[in-house]
């Protein structure tokens, strides 16, 4: 099965994971119910980077030693469905990703790829354990799945168009303030292909979240 088959069925399993819950629990939330979201945070990658990045016919190189990490921003735009499912576009930027490389990028004296990324996706989040901890700290806590699909982009890689599809599948948690204000910590594995393939990191980030009521 390829990595996009893979991804899809894991999205559609966790869009699923919940469906025989939502018509179990029609009560009002002030901390989950037909809420609509924005968010910036920070975000730090870490580095999963195969031994060749890029497609055959893009352009490639090796990895020939240990890359630097990279930390930046990330911004969100959603809307929470109902207890056990949101939906939201997703923003990140990361800068500065260094990776020893060979053959070495042109006008480069260190031999070193230097590039940020950029990665827009659209995604879901999945809250399994609503009714479990819906009594806990006033439903305050609540953690998730989510995973999502989009496009990432490296534009200083020595590689002809440095775009390509990508997906990222993690875990988090929202943790409510007030009414409008929470926060999210989570974590997530991203995966880019074609013209970026190996060009895989972990990124792990906090953000602060504004919430009103309606969509």
């Amino acid at each position: 099965m390829t990595m996009r088959r893979r991804l899809v069925a894991s999205l559609t399993f966790l869009t699923l994971l919940c469906g025989p819950a939502w018509a179990e629990d029609d009560e009002p939330s002030v901390f989950s119910e037909n809420t609509t979201f924005v968010s910036i945070g920070g975000t730090y990658g870490i580095e999963q980077f195969k031994d060749h990045i890029g497609g055959d016919r893009s352009g490639s190189f090796d990895v020939v030693d240990d890359p630097t990490n990279a930390a930046g921003l990330t911004t969100r735009l959603g809307a929470r469905a109902n207890h056990y499912l949101a939906y939201y576009v997703q923003y990140e930027w990361l800068t500065v990703w260094e990776i020893p490389a060979d053959p070495p990028p042109p006008d480069a004296l260190d031999g070193r790829e230097k590039t940020d990324s950029h990665l827009l996706t659209a995604n879901v989040k999945v809250f399994p354990f609503h009714a479990l901890l819906d009594g806990v700290l006033q439903g305050r806590l609540q953690p998730y799945a989510t995973g999502g699909m989009g496009v990432m982009f490296a534009p200083d890689l020595s590689i002809q168009t440095a775009v390509a599809f990508a997906g990222k599948m993690g875990v988090g948690t929202d943790i409510w303030i007030t009414e409008q204000i929470s926060l999210t910590a989570d974590g997530t594995y991203n995966i880019p292909t074609g013209n970026l393939d190996g060009l895989d990191y972990w990124n792990v980030g906090l953000s602060f979240n504004w919430n009103w009521q309606g969509f």
